[in-house]
């Protein structure tokens, strides 16, 4: 399918990762842009309209506004003399050691009693899904307590690896009885509720945990951040 950019008000985008290209909805930038998801609030709008755009298509960004998304995330502006300009991200999360090495780790290197992290807590809700890189942070406050000489080796202020971020619930979605459950809990993650690292009050499920085999340097940041897809598709591609 083609559009014409060039004629195009300002348009920014959600993509998934596919085979070769990203699969762009184009959403209306009067619009406070805040796609979580393709689909989220996109048949409101009535764009329906999809493109793909391989990795020679993307180009840097200047003025930008951006959504959060999929796995990538695409930042557009208009470009000088029309069109459309866009750069891809990739989501991230800081996380303090030693947790950033238990989610990562393989259960046979971690100390007798502890088990892989596959909850991330925090105090706030996200509806994003999708491919989320794992960002160890320079804080060492939550190492007391812990023997690193048992972890892995541990890396501070890089991005080590990457998880799939599955799901996010609330803990008042999980108490009492297994019958007042949200159903999707019964069914998909019944084992979320005893997990040793369950602490809520929101529960990011973390699958499919990838350690990058060289972390790359990096400065975190609150919540979750964008990392320009550059930067990392090569530890990306190494470690799938």
């Amino acid at each position: 399918m083609g559009y014409d950019f060039g004629t195009a008000p300002l348009l920014f985008g959600c993509c998934r990762r596919g085979v070769g290209a990203a699969h762009v909805l184009l959403a209306d930038p009067t619009t406070d842009g805040a796609l979580d998801r393709p689909g989220d609030g996109a048949e409101e709008s009535g764009w329906e309209l999809w493109e793909d755009i391989g990795a020679s298509g993307v180009n840097h960004v200047r003025h930008t506004r951006t959504c959060r998304t999929d796995g990538l995330s695409l930042r557009g502006n208009r470009a000088g003399g029309g069109g459309v300009n866009f750069e891809v991200h990739m989501k991230a999360l800081s996380i303090c050691q030693p947790y950033p090495t238990l989610i990562l780790a393989k259960a046979h290197e971690l100390p007798t009693g502890v088990v892989p992290k596959r909850v991330e807590n925090r105090t706030w809700e996200t509806l994003y899904r999708g491919p989320l890189l794992i960002h160890a942070g320079k804080s060492t406050k939550y190492l007391k307590g812990w023997d690193a000489s048992k972890l892995p080796p541990m890396r501070f202020g890089f991005i080590v690896g990457m998880v799939d971020l599955a799901e996010c619930f609330n803990t008042c979605e999980f108490m009492g009885p297994e019958s007042t459950w949200n159903p999707r809990i019964v069914k998909q993650f019944p084992w979320l509720p005893k997990h040793q690292h369950t602490e809520g009050p929101f529960c990011l499920v973390l699958a499919n945990p990838r350690r990058f085999e060289n972390p790359i340097p990096y400065s975190g940041c609150l919540g979750l951040f964008n990392v320009p897809d550059e930067i990392v598709s090569e530890a990306i591609r190494k470690a799938a």
